[in-house]
């Protein structure tokens, strides 16, 4: 999922070894915002992306998390390198 003109695009968007720090989590189930939360995944947090298939596994801190690909779509990042002045100002879980 890319979101249009912002420089967002989602988990699963990138690819293996890539690095993005965390926007927004968009449309999961409150149960499900709340488990990805406890592991780290929250905005302004970077993550670096270690494994694409048959899972994405991503790495936050020292925690490695395993996200099926409809969760990594609906979590929201800004790849490293690019700016985005509004990241920090509006940043939503």
């Amino acid at each position: 999922m890319l979101e249009s003109g912002t420089g967002k695009v989602s988990i699963a968007d990138l690819e293996a070894n890539s690095s993005a720090t965390v926007c927004s989590i968009a449309e999961v189930s409150d149960s499900a915002r709340q488990r990805l939360m406890a592991l780290g995944i929250v905005p302004g947090e970077r993550i670096t992306v270690e494994q694409c298939y048959p899972a994405f596994v991503v790495r936050v801190g020292w925690t490695r998390v395993a996200l099926d690909k409809e969760t990594a779509a609906k979590i929201l990042v800004i790849r490293d390198g690019e700016d985005d002045s509004n990241t920090s100002e509006h940043a939503s879980v």
